[in-house]
């Protein structure tokens, strides 16, 4: 058997370079800080209209379930409202930032290359939150949407968008709850084989999908666009890496041999 010592080096390319979790945490916690502050400051300029126009759209494409789907779920009790307004608070963030951690310990040579989607389609979400303020069904009043969040306090939710809005209700196009639960099975099924969590993490989008248009917070636009935007975002980022790599100059192999001088430089 090789002796480790006597084991080749590794190239310096095929080394897995875990980024230092402080670095992390502070561009987690600085993505966050942003998006709070775009969320906060963002124009009302026209949320109502430009929710009657996604309407208007829905309507001509027949895809306008939002009240059929609200009124459905919150016939059935208190109870039920309740579990719909958790998961749709709570596993918005869990289940991203689980997925997060899991990669970054234990999956890091894929880190890198699996958030810069994630932070791409939070960038973009938030650029489309500034420039085209959007309200969700429960807020325009000819559609009768019962509003769950405002009626059955949750989370101390009531009132307002809940404990993910910070403090814009009209941040309803793309839907991050959608965005962020795909990206989540994304960055899983790239790097486990497990059955039971691929399934899990795909059985949590179609949930999500189903509680964000249920509970009146999010049209069937918004669902569609968190879907596309997260998928456009990692073939951006794929190609942002491409050319990173054709950028960049070749890493030095702790193997490969050095000249000791010009003369044999020149051999």
């Amino acid at each position: 058997m090789t002796d480790l010592l006597d084991a080749p080096e590794p190239e310096a390319a095929t080394v897995p370079k875990r980024s230092p979790w402080w670095l992390e945490l502070m561009l987690i916690a600085g993505g966050y800080w942003v998006y709070s502050w775009v969320a906060d400051r963002a124009p009302r300029r026209n949320p109502l209209h430009n929710g009657r126009s996604i309407l208007s759209l829905e309507k001509t494409l027949h895809v306008d379930f939002e009240r059929t789907l609200n009124h459905a779920w919150t016939s059935h009790g208190r109870g039920l409202i309740v579990f719909g307004n958790l998961y749709y608070d709570l596993m918005h963030f869990v289940v991203p930032v689980g997925a997060l951690l899991w990669v970054y310990f234990y999956r890091h040579e894929a880190y890198r290359r699996l958030r810069t989607p994630l932070l791409i389609v939070s960038l973009a979400a938030m650029a489309v939150f500034w420039l085209w303020p959007t309200a969700p069904p429960r807020l325009l009043p000819e559609l009768g949407i019962y509003d769950t969040i405002a009626r059955v306090h949750t989370l101390g939710g009531g009132g307002s968008h809940g404990m993910t809005a910070s403090e814009n209700p009209y941040g309803a196009l793309p839907s991050l709850h959608i965005a962020w639960a795909t990206w989540a099975a994304y960055a899983v099924w790239s790097t486990t084989r497990s059955v039971l969590w691929r399934f899990l993490l795909a059985l949590n989008v179609a949930v999500m999908a189903f509680m964000v248009i249920a509970t009146g917070n999010h049209w069937v636009t918004d669902v569609v666009a968190g879907f596309t935007g997260l998928f456009a975002s990692v073939a951006l980022s794929v190609l942002l890496g491409v050319a990173w790599r054709r950028w960049r100059p070749e890493p030095v192999s702790a193997t490969a041999p050095v000249a000791a001088s010009i003369d044999d430089a020149r051999r």
